[in-house]
């Protein structure tokens, strides 16, 4: 990294932190005051100073800089590398790799190499959030450090295990304590988008749905209860919250369902029924749960059996498809007439929603925005609504389509897959 880019970056994180102390200390927000009580429905306990002693601001850069001379950085950096990839790639637990590496290298280093690497990561920093808020005792100083690194990965990381530190001290079972911090939870993103920016409503709910199932584990239906006692009506905030809860309860999920060898089309319907009983916004949870169509005879068949549902899943299902079509249109733009070809026009628009809406720095974006000369006009329609619409961001009209109850096109027959049914790999 260039020694004028890395100092920019870290006193723009210092001037990010001292407004939001500036801001919590004025507004009197409730992260601003200790935790000292069991959440109470009517007054919330405060959210930031759950860890102690808190470290005082004036520590924070060697979190931020690291202790390494720059001569010897480049080297600790790619060892760094290495041992992450291979971690990931293994599906291990990447926390104990930050532990080791944070102190040398310090957060703006590792942040920079993950926005490098890939502008639109996000999971890759969750553990490192969790991390920057133990470290500091501080969430806004977490919050402060992590900028918006990752589409924000590293803040909700540092909300999730923040809030899962504080749940700790609660009385009840892991759903009990996950629900015991919504007061909590409401009163931190009533304030957050005031002080983050680019932070939008959906952004926090998001992480907060994080935090959630952070608490509730393997009692995940206590978390999908959370987000609904959080936002009530509000569907398009509890989607964002129930996408949290989903990608983070998505290994204690797969465990329960077939994974190995269960052909692709038996993978799909076990695994959407799950996320129909699960939820009443099953799109939050099939996005993570559903395997990604490689071929486009997998396409096809992901495509044939959202047909065969109605209502809410099967407009979740059409989205989701749209969502996971992303891997192959990206590989050939043309496939975009293949991808959403399957149900009725308004099924069709939500499938295309599902691939052009995402995050404005998407891995994929140029490649899917070469969609446009195979498009139609209802293609190109959608395109116009949803591609660099703000991620996140309420009012998406497309989006609240997947839980639109008018009546839907009538299912076509259902053709359960079989065992011995082999549509391609998965």
């Amino acid at each position: 990294m260039q020694p004028g880019r890395f100092r920019g970056r870290f006193f723009a994180r210092r001037w990010v932190v001292v407004c939001l102390g500036m801001f919590f200390w004025i507004s009197g927000h409730p992260v601003a005051r200790a935790v000292d009580k069991v959440p109470d429905p009517l007054e919330a306990p405060p959210v930031t100073a759950i860890f102690a002693p808190v470290t005082p601001l004036t520590d924070i850069p060697l979190l931020t800089q690291g202790r390494l001379a720059e001569t010897r950085r480049a080297q600790r950096l790619a060892e760094f590398a290495t041992q992450w990839e291979a971690a990931w790639e293994r599906d291990d637990d990447i926390a104990p790799i930050f532990e080791v590496f944070l102190d040398d290298l310090g957060a703006a280093a590792l942040m920079d190499y993950f926005d490098r690497r890939n502008p639109s990561c996000h999971g890759e920093l969750h553990s490192l959030g969790e991390l920057l808020a133990r470290r500091t005792g501080n969430l806004e100083q977490a919050i402060g450090i992590c900028d918006s690194s990752c589409t924000f990965g590293c803040v909700h990381g540092a909300v999730a295990g923040s809030f899962h530190h504080r749940s700790m001290g609660l009385p009840g079972s892991s759903g009990e304590q996950a629900l015991a911090l919504v007061p909590e939870l409401r009163r931190f993103c009533s304030g957050s988008g005031a002080t983050i920016p680019g932070f939008f409503a959906g952004n926090c709910a998001h992480a907060v749905g994080h935090a959630l199932q952070h608490v509730a584990g393997s009692g995940f239906r206590a978390s999908v209860e959370g987000c609904r006692r959080l936002y009530g009506d509000d569907m398009e905030l509890r989607f964002y919250c129930e996408t949290g809860v989903f990608m983070d309860a998505r290994p204690i999920l797969l465990r329960g369902v077939a994974t190995t060898n269960a052909t692709f089309a038996a993978k799909v319907h076990e695994r959407m029924n799950l996320c129909g009983n699960l939820s009443q916004l099953p799109g939050a949870c099939m996005r993570f749960l559903l395997p990604v169509p490689r071929t486009e005879t997998e396409m096809a068949n992901l495509t044939d059996q959202c047909s065969q549902r109605s209502g809410v899943v099967r407009q979740a299902c059409f989205n989701t498809a749209g969502y996971l079509g992303r891997w192959m249109v990206s590989r050939l733009p043309s496939r975009v007439r293949d991808t959403c070809r399957g149900g009725e026009p308004t099924d069709r628009e939500l499938c295309l929603a599902g691939l052009f809406f995402a995050k404005k720095r998407a891995r994929h974006q140029s490649r899917i925005a070469a969609t446009w000369p195979h498009l139609d006009a209802i293609g190109r329609k959608v395109f116009f609504s949803q591609f660099g619409y703000p991620y996140y961001r309420p009012g998406n009209p497309l989006l609240a389509r997947m839980w639109d109850q008018t009546p839907a096109p009538a299912p076509a027959p259902s053709r359960v897959p079989s065992k011995h049914t082999r549509t391609g790999g998965g």
